[in-house]
């Protein structure tokens, strides 16, 4: 079974290769190899700019770490400094609610001492 698998891939690709050979030494080859240079011509362009994109991808993608460390390093410096001046800011108004609260506590215990018992 392997013998004739082996055989039959062998039939394939010599017919194949006597195939492309024919078709390179025939009258008409001349015009099929300068489309064949043509087309690896293209390609070649392709896969040459495809490199650039490739190289100018791998430079943006490091300055873009690069930036988006420093920030993160930026904020990380920054946000102590900015939660103490919020914290400064909002002080006298924590001190104002905490006052209004124990104002109402009091308030509520003078009700609460006014009424009558329940029974």
């Amino acid at each position: 079974m392997a013998k004739s698998k082996l055989f039959i891939v062998g039939v394939l690709c010599g017919g194949a290769i006597t195939g492309a050979a024919a078709l390179l030494a025939s009258p008409a080859s001349n015009e099929l190899k300068r489309k064949l240079k043509e087309k690896g011509k293209e390609w070649k362009q392709s896969l040459h700019e495809l490199k650039l994109d490739g190289n100018r991808l791998k430079v943006q993608t490091i300055e873009a770490l690069s930036e988006g460390k420093n920030a993160i390093a930026k904020l990380k410096d920054e946000m102590p400094k900015s939660l103490s001046i919020w914290q400064a800011n909002i002080e006298p108004n924590k001190e104002k609610i905490q006052q209004e609260l124990d104002n109402l506590t009091k308030t509520l215990e003078n009700l609460q001492q006014t009424l009558p018992p329940k029974h």
